[in-house]
């Protein structure tokens, strides 16, 4: 007997109009075009940005870790940078939030890893 392999269930992507596989939030890589796979250069992401990335996670998401939507801090910085597109966190609007505003978070993580570095300098 053969089996043929059942297409994944698909949902409305709400950026893109495309559909994507089981998350509805992010878009289905086969739809994406040669213009798009560029921007999504992962080359951007150096050792040294994906360590920032992780240190300033680890010290924001205390207490959260595996649940970070859960987390009153990053909750309120969500808010405040977003206003009611933020309200109610939910994880999958977390995980929306964040690939939709990928770039803000990238140059939000390097700054406050430039501010962390200059700050352990002037109290060592």
């Amino acid at each position: 007997m053969i089996h043929k392999s059942r297409p994944l269930p698909q949902t409305a992507c709400p950026d893109e109009g495309r559909d994507a596989p089981l998350l509805g939030f992010l878009p289905n890589p086969l739809s994406l075009g040669a213009t798009t796979l560029r921007l999504l250069n992962f080359s951007d992401f150096s050792p040294e940005f994906m360590f920032d990335l992780i240190a300033y996670y680890w010290i924001s998401a205390r207490g959260y870790r595996l649940q970070p939507w859960n987390s009153p801090y990053l909750q309120w910085r969500f808010e405040t940078y977003l206003g009611n597109e933020a309200r109610p966190l939910t994880a999958k609007k977390f995980f929306h939030l964040t690939w939709k505003y990928r770039t803000e978070l990238r140059n939000f993580a390097t700054w406050a890893a430039t501010r962390r570095r200059i700050q352990n300098q002037h109290h060592s």
